[in-house]
């Protein structure tokens, strides 16, 4: 689906009757559920082919489809969430259960029309609109999208996404995150890491001073374990181990542990129009095999499945997975 903002992630449709075959990648589910649109039920309809690639006729060979916006996509998550707090670990559980739905990066990664894909990292903006580095590769500078908007209930009150979050959000990234070595310099911490400071001469600008030119910094401030940002109300404002004021394409809406989370399409999401579905259910499914019969009984519309546990004799798994 070319135009939602999940696309991202993946641009396959996903249905009760095709689903990625695919071994536990942490991200998988997560951009499963948000790349789709309404499915209708049961009788939505499929695009592309069923036959796919190699011998066994199981991979869905992928093609366009444009997205049919409503409806609901049940989801599952494997593990009980942690905490919420997007700045305070990269942490598989923060990462996929919150961090991708409700809080924005400063770039993400370009994906192209099938059959082109991203080989090289290519990356674009989220939070920046644009960056530009100096002829020395020592100085990068960001200019922020505008009118990206916080959540509308208080301490935020939907107010616009600024540097100054931006500069809380690095400051404590650098501070707690196992991430942060990666590229933020510290004399002991991390003291090969190419970033030494970051600033903003106004509301929309983001200078980064590097000690070394650094190739992979914007891969790295695209990726999905890395730095997000943050409202700088979370500092006092509210409990970011347990609530949410962000500004991504999901609001949460419930989240019960050891049960659920729910999550509403944001109607201030900085790319309009998106993500398609107005609401996404996860639910907590810990075994495999229960997720499983969940999926099989359509009471959950997508699965990672482990190919070791997949006996390709058997018609009956073979239908419900393709």
């Amino acid at each position: 689906m070319a135009r939602n903002y999940w696309d991202s992630v993946l641009r396959s449709r996903v249905s009760r009757r095709r689903t990625l075959m695919a071994s536990g990648a942490g991200l998988t589910a997560a951009a499963l559920l948000a790349a789709c649109g309404s499915d209708d039920g049961d009788g939505g309809s499929d695009s592309g082919s069923t036959g796919g690639s190699g011998s066994s006729g199981l991979i869905a060979s992928p093609s366009k489809s444009e997205g049919k916006a409503g409806g609901v996509v049940k989801d599952f998550y494997a593990a009980e969430l942690t905490h919420m707090d997007a700045l305070l670990s990269n942490s598989a559980s923060t990462v996929n259960l919150i961090s991708v739905f409700a809080y924005p990066r400063l770039l993400k990664f370009t994906i192209h029309e099938q059959p082109k894909t991203n080989d090289g990292g290519e990356t674009e903006g989220e939070v920046a609109q644009s960056v530009e580095k100096s002829p020395d590769g020592l100085t990068y500078t960001f200019k922020l999208r505008p009118g990206m908007l916080w959540d509308k209930r208080a301490p935020t009150n939907g107010r616009v996404l600024d540097t100054d979050d931006v500069l809380f959000s690095w400051k404590k990234f650098a501070a707690v995150n196992a991430s942060a070595p990666n590229f933020v310099y510290d004399s002991v911490r991390a003291p090969g890491a190419a970033v030494e400071s970051i600033s903003a001469p106004d509301k929309s600008t983001i200078v980064m001073k590097l000690r070394r030119p650094e190739a992979a910094l914007l891969t790295l401030l695209a990726g999905w374990d890395q730095l997000y940002i943050m409202p700088r109300e979370s500092e006092g404002g509210f409990d970011p181990k347990t609530n949410i004021r962000g500004h991504g394409p999901w609001i949460l809406d419930a989240f019960v542990p050891s049960s659920h989370t729910h999550w509403a399409r944001n109607p201030d999401y900085y790319n309009k129009g998106h993500p398609f579905p107005d609401r996404l259910e996860r639910a907590l499914v810990p075994e495999y095999a229960t997720r499983l019969a969940q999926f099989k009984a359509g009471n959950i519309h997508t699965f990672v499945a482990s190919n070791e546990k997949i006996d390709h004799n058997k018609p009956d798994l073979t239908q419900s997975l393709i």
